[in-house]
């Protein structure tokens, strides 16, 4: 009887040895899936600081011909002005004794800075890329997805480890005492991951794939 007991003693510290390996290893696999998500979360950040400027570049470039055509507007009306006044001394005084004459050239004139005015405003600036209150909560709200789809992988590795871990003791046939550890399955999973992040076609079918993985992931682990 002394002998039943010091054996399942034996077999219990061989045991927990075991699972303590599995724990441990179970860390790294954690600490490595979160630097390469820390790793995909700084990239896609970059993409969204590189459009920014690129879109704020191409804005200053815009106002910057703008004030261009504005400003030879503005000396070439000067120039007439200076031009009449050269020939005609009294051009002022004419202005005021032939003002319904010329009201209908100012007219003119006012409309045709009311339609500029109104072209003006309907100018697209580029593409539906350009900065806008639409196009910035599209960027802003794709990363939020991303970096919330990201953290649940994270969070699904953290929760996973207690439920799916292996009981201390199973009997197997034969009446032998032993414990089953899925430590190659994790391997899998990790390299199948990894893969998964760094694949070309990961950005333009990340949430369709992401709903796949993780019902083979929870398929995977049911059948542990």
């Amino acid at each position: 009887m002394m002998r039943f007991w010091q054996r399942i003693l034996i077999l219990l510290i061989f045991e927990i040895s075991k699972l303590r390996d599995v724990t441990k290893e179970c860390r790294e696999l954690f600490e490595k899936i979160v630097f390469v998500s820390k790793s995909y979360l700084k990239l896609k950040i970059k993409d969204l600081s590189d459009l920014f400027s690129k879109e704020v570049q191409m804005l200053d470039n815009f106002c910057v011909s703008l004030n261009k055509k504005v400003d030879v507007l503005a000396n070439a009306t000067t120039q007439l002005v200076e031009d009449i006044t050269t020939f005609n001394k009294d051009y002022p005084g004419d202005l005021k004794f032939n003002f319904k004459q010329h009201a209908k050239v100012f007219e003119k004139v006012d409309k045709y800075l009311s339609d500029f005015q109104e072209n003006f405003s309907n100018v697209v600036l580029s593409s539906p890329s350009s900065i806008s209150k639409e196009s910035i909560s599209a960027m802003v709200s794709t990363v939020e997805s991303n970096f919330k789809l990201e953290l649940a992988h994270i969070l699904d590795m953290v929760l996973r480890p207690p439920t799916n871990a292996p009981c201390l003791v199973h009997v197997l046939q034969g009446g032998k005492i032993g414990l089953v550890l899925p430590r190659e399955l994790a391997k899998i999973k990790v390299r199948l991951w990894e893969d998964y992040v760094y694949s070309d076609t990961h950005i333009d079918s990340y949430e369709t794939n992401n709903v796949n993985n993780n019902n083979n992931i929870n398929h995977e682990c049911s059948s542990c």
